[in-house]
């Protein structure tokens, strides 16, 4: 078996408050949270009660995106729980993989625009060269409507959102085979952006144990 998406989860917008829950049915081996908040102060994430790792995180104007990761977590419905100090709006999604690589944790990569440039479309690029998908998220500032590139899917899309009327998008998409993989976004207007992305490879196929049976004497 390939690696494969096992399934995806998002919040709406959760407003003025310091955590942000939501709910993943997960029956894979790799699970990640996608998080994107207009302040930069989240302490950690978990899942299932269980701490998540931080692959990779940008903050830019006190916004910032972030992507968390947990090697076999724990199957079933559970909550994703995102705790931080500021009351300010944030948006989550979550993806989790089946044949993930747990032992060999994919590439991060990340870029930002500062405050002083604006453009109109971001692109983050990871180093893989195998199988597996890139996931990432973004912030823009302004009412946006996002166009993701290439074969992305995307797992949230929430435009005006919080006081700052920011536009938060997060996607994956696969990859086979090809070098330095990325995903993109573009947008009408320039404005000022902050995205990060990260790599989850595909892992090595399950075991079976063969079945023996004993040697018998014929005659």
């Amino acid at each position: 078996m390939a690696i494969a998406v096992d399934a995806v989860s998002a919040t709406g917008v959760d407003e003025a408050a310091t955590t942000m829950t939501w709910a993943h049915t997960n029956n894979g081996n790799f699970i990640c949270a996608l998080v994107v908040q207009q302040t930069n102060d989240f302490s950690g994430v978990t899942y299932a009660g269980a701490a998540m790792t931080q692959a990779v995180v940008k903050d830019s104007n006190d916004y910032q995106t972030s992507i968390w990761y947990k090697v076999n977590p724990a199957t079933g419905t559970n909550n994703f729980v995102a705790t931080g100090t500021n009351l300010k709006d944030k948006v989550g999604g979550g993806i989790s993989f089946i044949q993930g690589d747990t032992s060999n944790i994919g590439a991060t990569n990340s870029l930002i625009l500062p405050g002083t440039t604006a453009d109109s479309s971001l692109t983050v690029t990871t180093t893989g060269t195998g199988n597996g998908f890139v996931i990432d998220c973004i912030l823009v500032t302004g009412t946006k409507t996002m166009v993701p590139g290439g074969s992305q899917t995307e797992i949230f899309d929430i435009p005006s959102f919080g006081a700052g009327a920011s536009t938060a998008s997060a996607s994956y998409q696969a990859y086979a085979g090809g070098a330095n993989p990325s995903n993109s976004w573009s947008w009408t207007g320039n404005e000022n952006g902050n995205q990060v992305g990260f790599e989850i490879i595909e892992g090595a196929a399950a075991s079976t144990n063969p079945i023996t049976f004993p040697l018998m004497k014929v005659g």
